[in-house]
């Protein structure tokens, strides 16, 4: 089982260094490859994987993808296709989360990044049509997918991700201005987002604390 954490949430996320758990051996999956390994105590539940909860919480992703793909009124490609990366996040994250594998991990964060790229192509406005956009969308996505499992030293695919997210929100800002009835779906994804960056954060921060707190005496 995982020992006590001795990384920060600004080593994980932006000095690309190496963040693991002390003595993360045990269990049917090591030695574990993935660079990130602090998400929860290591085959606490299961010997088979290696982050239970973390694991099936990502059912959650291969649902709504499923639900927006195969709803009557569809969206067209651009929907279609984040969908369809949504449920691919769901899977790759499932398996990163069982495994702790370095090749999970990056096809977890290749889709992850092309649903943020979907959406913001969707949401572009030029002259060329959603034809070419769609193709530029896709080529755009295969992209950062082949820098991302290149691995550079740098946390592309962190930085490629909020990058578009700030682009895609500043794109729904000015949706907003011309139609106002869109307003209070912005608002309440808006909304989404934050309170799921603050849940991860406080699991980052204080579930350790936690742990640590209520966590019996050896004897």
């Amino acid at each position: 089982m995982a020992g006590p954490r001795d990384d920060s949430v600004w080593e994980a996320l932006f000095t690309g260094q190496r963040v693991r758990a002390a003595g993360d051996d045990e269990g049917f999956w090591a030695p574990h490859t993935a660079p990130i390994d602090w998400c929860e105590e290591n085959y606490a539940v299961s010997p088979f994987i290696a982050e239970f909860h973390n694991a099936w919480t990502n059912l959650a992703y291969i649902a709504v993808g499923l639900w927006v793909l195969l709803r009557p009124r569809g969206g067209g490609p651009f929907v279609a296709a984040a969908a369809i990366s949504t449920i691919l996040t769901g899977a790759t994250s499932l398996g990163f989360h069982v495994t702790l594998s370095w090749i999970w991990q990056k096809l977890d964060e290749s889709f992850e990044n092309a649903i943020l790229v979907y959406i913001w192509y969707d949401t572009v406005e030029e002259s060329s049509g959603p034809g070419r956009r769609f193709r530029s969308a896709t080529l755009h996505a295969l992209g950062a997918a082949a820098i991302i499992l290149l691995d550079p030293p740098f946390l592309f695919a962190e930085l490629h991700l909020v990058t578009v997210i700030l682009l895609s929100l500043h794109k729904f800002w000015r949706l907003c201005g011309a139609r106002p009835e869109l307003r209070p779906y912005v608002y309440r994804a808006a909304a989404a987002t934050v309170l799921g960056f603050a849940c991860w954060l406080a699991d980052r921060t204080v579930s350790p604390t936690l742990a640590a707190d209520t966590r019996p005496e050896p004897e």
